[in-house]
């Protein structure tokens, strides 16, 4: 017993442990009790990201997702530098050779969608006036002006003039989207198609609502 009884000697007091714990804790960021608070702090919120880091392992992008699905393996080696230059050259090329085709057409699509989900395409458009439609469905302003905008449209489709208008929706999420959509006469580019963030950069869109004329 006596040998037992001289070990608590060297053993932690409960006073000690807790401090032990509470430095462990100050130093990890964040405390063993709530283990979503890290991702709550970090605010990743179950998104998708890719940091891109150089060869000597600084930090090229924390947007590498953005960058993938909008260039691909033509953004590489995805530097700062590289990304402005292809926007350049893009944007160059879209003002130099600007046309309906050019502005709603991509490689991979070649049509712009009807409420009820039809693929229209774009080569109907050619020849009409074009009002492309930058809205964002949680925007105040967006929805009390797209009813005076449906009733100037529906006017003018009386009248048998030759007008329509695409929707350029700025949501990311995808029921917002079909609702909005949903609501309206006209068409527009897909959910999420990669052309929307394109366009608003390209027209350089600074409120919303946004009508462009084409």
């Amino acid at each position: 017993m006596r040998d037992v009884d001289s070990l608590h000697a060297f053993l932690p007091s409960d006073m000690e442990l807790a401090e032990f714990a509470t430095v462990v804790e100050s130093l990890l960021g964040w405390g063993f009790e709530n283990e979503s608070f890290a991702m709550e702090e970090l605010r990743l919120g179950g998104s998708v990201t890719l940091v891109i880091l150089d060869e000597n392992g600084k930090v090229l992008t924390d947007s590498g997702v953005e960058i993938i699905r909008e260039y691909g393996v033509e953004g590489y080696p995805f530097t700062e530098e590289k990304i402005k230059e292809m926007k350049e050259e893009e944007e160059e090329r879209a003002e130099r050779e600007q046309s309906l085709k050019s502005i709603l057409v991509t490689k991979s699509r070649d049509y712009v969608v009807s409420s009820d989900g039809k693929k229209i395409p774009v080569s109907e458009l050619e020849g009409k006036t074009v009002g492309l439609y930058f809205l964002l469905h949680s925007n105040k302003s967006c929805v009390e002006f797209t009813p005076q905008l449906i009733k100037v449209y529906e006017k003018l489709k009386e009248k048998r003039e030759n007008f329509e208008i695409v929707l350029i929706s700025l949501d990311d999420n995808e029921e917002s989207f079909k609702k909005s959509l949903g609501s309206m006469p006209w068409l527009a580019l897909p959910f999420n198609d990669k052309s929307c963030q394109k366009l608003a950069r390209y027209f350089e869109l600074s409120t919303l609502p946004t009508l462009k004329s084409q």
